[in-house]
């Protein structure tokens, strides 16, 4: 997946939601893009992963359950 969105060293806000079977994903002010987990269970630990020679510094994240 491309994110033109995102730039070195500035600030982007995204945000990352899940509903039942799906995640939701926004970066900046682009669309929202969607994905399907299939039978994957979303229970247990979560992360980011990160390409190599890539980093990136979170602030102010927010865990909300509806």
């Amino acid at each position: 997946m491309e994110a033109p969105q995102l730039v070195v060293g500035e600030e982007v806000p995204f945000s990352i939601r899940i509903e039942k079977q799906h995640i939701f994903l926004k970066i900046g002010d682009g669309d929202e893009l969607s994905w399907s987990l299939g039978k994957r269970r979303m229970g247990g630990a979560w992360g980011v992963g990160a390409q190599k020679n890539s980093a990136g510094i979170w602030r102010d994240v927010t865990l909300t359950k509806k």
